[in-house]
């Protein structure tokens, strides 16, 4: 009876939310104030710098995720801190520790979405990239946004009014997510699977119909001005940013491995001499258009890069076959990998620490899944976002911040 009296009081007030909370942000704060490195990641600074000043940053727009980098050109409006940054994004992290309790709670049992928000809150990692100044701990918490609010939609059958707020709001965050990393577009096609043939039996048809136009269009009301703004700066179409072929290339290009991606020939050379940061991007246009031999638009340099990627993958299949087996190896595997130096540096320091490590929670997930195929209905979008991002990873590369949601 004891036992019954505190489960009962476990699932009915907030105090599991608060521990979660103050054990995410206890955790964070600890890491900046013991272990951050002083040094930021200034990519998107500089040209948020760049924005607020009234300057234009030319075809570079279109490499950087347009929500981050208006976030922090906003805040740059009011002078903000960079280093203050650091720590508001620590704390959105420790926030979205509790929405993954509330999300995880929805779809098992209350204890499994307890201990799902414990991992997440002390995954040292997640923790360092979260505090870097890249748009990591928005793309998580958004994700997680529009997957609640589709949830919250399924358990509303008998609230028409409160089911069309809420497949807005998913629909919503859906496309805020992938203004913040288009990646995210894989969602989309997975959402509208699970609004049409797996969400509740009890919806007509009809709904469903309605309800997934819904979804599109909310999600449209985000994306369609980013990709209006690209069309007018640039006389270009290109839908959120033009660095697909890029990122292709990197990790499937002839020279690629499963931990590292291909560069350009004297790429980092030709990077040291430049004022912007990760001027790579604009390496990438300038060899495409070099090799074609005229100017190429953004998205044309992108569709060279992915046509060339896809002749080298044909021309070695074996190759690039054993590459994705290796990628998927890694994607579930205990490495961590990173392309910003100061952010490994923290990482190898943090070993040293009580944090969590990826291992222990990907095999947790994966036993997790196994335990509860019984259940694989009620649970096909939490499935569906492991898969959409491990697809993601064998497309491009499976790298910590890649990898991490």
């Amino acid at each position: 009876m004891v036992f019954k009296i505190k489960t009962t009081d476990f699932s009915q007030n907030y105090l599991p939310h608060f521990f979660i909370f103050l054990l995410a942000v206890g955790m964070r704060f600890a890491f900046l104030f013991i272990l951050d490195e002083p040094i930021l990641f200034y990519k998107y600074p500089f040209f948020a710098e760049k924005l607020a000043k009234g300057g234009d940053i030319g075809a570079r727009l279109v490499d950087l995720s347009p929500f981050y980098l208006y976030f922090l050109t906003f805040l740059k409006k009011f002078n903000a801190n960079w280093d203050y940054i650091k720590f508001f994004q620590s704390f959105v992290g420790s926030l979205t520790s509790v929405l993954l309790y509330a999300l995880g709670s929805r779809v098992f049992p209350r204890p499994a979405g307890f201990m799902a928000a414990l991992l997440y809150a002390v995954y040292g990692n997640l923790i360092i990239l979260e505090s870097t100044l890249e748009p990591t701990v928005f793309v998580l918490l958004f994700n997680l946004l529009a997957v609640y609010f589709l949830l919250i939609y399924e358990q509303n059958v008998q609230q028409p009014r409160f089911q069309s707020v809420s497949i807005f709001l998913a629909g919503l965050f859906t496309g805020i997510s992938i203004i913040t990393k288009p990646s995210f577009l894989l969602f989309i096609p997975l959402a509208l699977f699970w609004l049409l043939f797996i969400c509740s039996a009890r919806f007509t048809v009809k709904i469903k119909l309605v309800n997934m136009a819904l979804f599109l269009l909310a999600a449209l009301l985000v994306i369609a001005p980013i990709s209006i703004r690209n069309y007018v700066k640039m006389n270009d179409f290109v839908l959120v940013t033009a660095d697909a072929g890029k990122v292709f290339y990197r990790g499937n290009g002839r020279g690629a491995t499963a931990l590292e991606g291909v560069a350009l020939p004297d790429e980092g050379f030709a990077e040291e001499g430049q004022t912007e940061p990760d001027y790579a991007h604009t390496l990438f246009r300038e060899t495409a258009s070099r090799i074609v031999g005229k100017p190429l638009s953004p998205s044309e340099s992108s569709k060279f890069w992915i046509h060339r990627t896809i002749k080298e993958i044909i021309s070695d299949p074996t190759v690039y076959v054993i590459r994705e087996l290796k990628k998927l190896v890694y994607f579930f595997t205990d490495y961590e990998m990173h392309y910003i130096a100061s952010a490994y540096k923290e990482y190898k320091v943090s070993l040293r620490y009580p944090f969590l490590r990826y291992g222990i929670i990907s095999s947790l997930g994966l036993l997790g899944i196994f335990l509860s195929c019984n259940a694989f209905k009620k649970r096909f979008l939490g499935y569906g976002m492991v898969v959409i991002y491990l697809i993601s990873g064998l497309l491009f590369l499976v790298q910590s911040r890649y990898r991490t949601p």
